[in-house]
């Protein structure tokens, strides 16, 4: 007989003391099948074909796919080292996002590369904290950013054409070929977040870029990474797994037409994973953790007071900013029709 246990028990662990107190909590569980034989059985097969896909969905990419990968990093590198005006600079490229976390699908078209600037570095200090007072004497001068990026292009132009290089707000598309998939490069310089430990000041290193169309971004891609490999390790290995398993969900569910599958971007979906506790990883099947971890999520994000202090997996980024409000509605609604979707809850 089919019993709603386990998402009464689910409740609990979150810290809801009764399901009364919520109306969605109510339907969330008005939403479970009865104990029909036939419909029993119904979901057990369901579940059992899900967590076939899963299987599937859950291993990184194939040997060729990432060789691909592989090249199309080693080529650009080339094609900076042996730009004349590039190559005076010194440059570090590497990759970023999922690939380097190894959390990319095949449904992932395309790797990031930056092309990090270290002869200058952007900076914050603390409000009411002089640069000097972290000890920057000088401010201004030098390479500007704008130029920097051009030059990149230009590199980029003369290994790949212009018809094979497409220039975006943020980075350039250097275009797929047999050989290799495609490719965004992001100029950036190097980046310094200082704050005050005691009676002196430290900084934690970023990177930073400006997008054409004149918005200034931060990222902390080491952070990322080591979080993230941490949080991996400390699942048994199950997180990246779970990742690359929503990734894939949200792509088939785009496919599908399903609109809240376009509003969520794949890098906010890890950043969700890495905020569900480690206790919801290792169910006796990958199943089980995706329906921990979207019921999790979707509980979660039903309100800011549940999920406002959650970060990006750098942790130092707030993950649903003050000033884009509507990531967490999306973020909800995306969990709510994936949960739909997989016949964790009823309707789909």
């Amino acid at each position: 007989m089919w019993s709603d246990r386990p998402l009464r028990d689910f409740y609990a662990r979150e810290g809801i003391i009764s399901q009364d107190d919520n109306p969605l909590i109510r339907a969330l569980l008005s939403r479970q099948p009865n104990s029909s034989p036939t419909l029993l059985g119904s979901l057990i097969s369901s579940r059992s074909r899900w967590s076939s896909r899963f299987d599937t969905w859950a291993d990184p990419l194939s040997d060729t796919a990432d060789q691909k990968c592989q090249n199309a990093e080693s080529v650009i590198r080339a094609a900076l080292s042996a730009d004349s005006t590039v190559s005076r600079i010194d440059t570090s490229v590497f990759a970023q996002g999922s690939y380097r976390a190894n959390t990319n699908v095949k449904s992932d078209s395309d790797v990031d590369i930056c092309a990090r600037n270290n002869d200058v570095f952007y900076f914050d200090v603390p409000t009411g904290v002089t640069p000097a007072q972290v000890g920057i004497y000088t401010v201004g001068g030098g390479m500007n950013f704008t130029d920097y990026k051009n030059q990149i292009g230009n590199a980029l132009y003369n290994r790949f054409t212009y018809s094979g290089v497409q220039r975006g707000d943020k980075a350039f598309r250097v275009h797929a070929n047999t050989y290799r998939i495609e490719a965004d490069v992001v100029p950036s310089f190097n980046y310094r977040l200082y704050r005050q430990q005691g009676s002196s000041f430290i900084y934690t290193s970023g990177i930073c870029f400006y997008t054409d169309s004149g918005k200034r971004i931060v990222n902390f891609p080491d952070q990322t990474l080591a979080n993230g490999r941490a949080k991996n390790e400390s699942t048994g290995r199950r997180y990246k797994k779970i990742v690359r398993i929503l990734k894939g969900l949200r792509y088939e569910m785009e496919d599908k037409g399903i609109a809240s599958a376009k509003k969520i971007a794949s890098f906010q979906i890890a950043c969700l994973a890495y905020n569900s506790p480690n206790s919801y990883f290792g169910s006796d099947d990958l199943y089980g953790d995706v329906e921990q971890v979207a019921r999790h999520i979707w509980y979660s994000t039903q309100e800011f007071s549940r999920c406002g202090s959650w970060k990006e997996i750098d942790e130092i980024k707030d993950l649903f900013p003050m000033d884009n409000l509507t990531l967490r509605g999306n973020a909800n609604e995306f969990f709510w029709d994936l949960m739909k979707y997989t016949g964790i809850v009823g309707g789909s």
